[in-house]
This record gives C-alpha cells, sequence and structure tokens, in this order.
C-alpha cells in the first residue's frame, strides 16, 4: 500500500501530487511557500486530511497522518431478462 499524497496550497489552489514510499516517507520538493491541505488516500483507508500545513523557507515540515480502515462494501449487479 502506497498511499496518494495531495497538497493543495490554500490560497492560490495549486495541488502537488506524490506518493509515499514502503515506510510511509513522500516529498514534495518544490512547491510555492504558504499555507496548505494536505490529503492521504490509500485503497482500504478513510481519506486522511491535515489543514495548514506551513511551508517556510529553509525549514522541512513533518507530518504523521494515521489512516484509519474503510468501511468494507460489496457491491452486487444483478441483470435479468424476460423469459419468451
Amino acid at each position: 500500500m502506497n498511499p496518494a499524497i495531495t497538497a493543495t496550497h490554500q490560497t492560490a489552489g495549486a495541488s502537488y501530487a506524490a506518493s509515499s514510499n514502503e515506510v510511509g516517507r513522500f516529498a514534495f520538493p518544490s512547491v510555492r511557500l504558504g499555507s496548505y491541505d494536505v490529503t492521504v488516500e490509500a485503497e482500504g483507508f478513510r481519506r486522511a486530511i491535515v489543514e495548514g500545513v506551513l511551508v517556510e523557507v529553509g525549514a522541512t515540515a513533518q507530518l504523521s497522518v494515521p489512516l484509519e480502515l474503510g468501511e468494507m462494501t460489496t457491491e452486487i449487479t444483478v441483470s435479468a431478462s424476460a423469459a419468451q
């Protein structure tokens, strides 16, 4: 499972995408300064959103985002035709 991570600049609306590695680390090497909303999504888990992550010059922002198990769903499709 490698969650998909999206960082969206709160003011400009610019979005950046990344994937985490096998131990959950991820990076956005070239982003604008400012505040971001970070979304983490993985199959089988609920979406997690961290708001207001501040990106500053010369600083590294570190996040620990716990993922909660999502609800199990089953989809059944039934097709029927009339007998002739």
